[in-house]
């Protein structure tokens, strides 16, 4: 049962006074903190499967611009792996960034930024006049999580310059796969 507050006011008519009590406020605000505390974990998932998916469509988008390139400017177009941002080579650890190079100038760069990992089976793939490939290549990008369960994003590359993506759950891992 509710208590009515009643004040006063001129003329000496009563108006009741509206209000939550103390004890409503620290109920609202218990409830409210197990309810975020239900939802933080899948929040997480689709922040990383977010993470994820960018960082793969921004390769896929890459290797299109790189193909696209090399049909436009009759150019062998490279794209590859980079550790000074102008010329092809092998970065350092934890350092993924990767350019587009036509005819000795960088076209573009991208870099995949951290918590995801990338790793494939090259680190150059050069996309020839008529807009082939030179070699079939499979990138995985990973997040080193559970969460989301599918973990791994593999881009297939064919050497007719397609690109296909699919999921693949690492189980919370990220290594390279052996050759057989």
């Amino acid at each position: 049962m509710r208590r009515v507050c009643v004040r006063r006011v001129r003329g000496g008519t009563a108006v009741p006074v509206r209000g939550y009590t103390l004890i409503e406020l620290m109920v609202t605000v218990a409830v409210m903190a197990v309810v975020l505390a239900i939802a933080t974990p899948s929040f997480t998932s689709v922040v990383n499967g977010n993470r994820l998916g960018s960082q793969t469509e921004e390769l896929v988008s890459s290797l299109q611009f790189a193909r696209s390139e090399a049909l436009r400017r009759s150019q062998v177009v490279t794209l590859c792996q980079t550790a000074d941002g102008a010329t092809c080579g092998v970065a350092p650890a934890g350092q993924m960034q990767w350019v587009a190079i036509a005819n000795g100038a960088v076209v573009r760069s991208f870099a995949i930024k951290p918590p995801v990992v990338l790793f494939g089976s090259t680190n150059t793939v050069r996309f020839m006049t008529n807009g082939m490939a030179d070699t079939d290549a499979d990138f995985t990008l990973c997040i080193p999580t559970t969460l989301p369960a599918e973990n791994q994003r593999v881009v297939s590359l064919l050497v007719g310059g397609r690109s296909a993506v699919a999921r693949r759950n690492g189980n919370g891992e990220c290594e390279a796969e052996e050759e057989p």
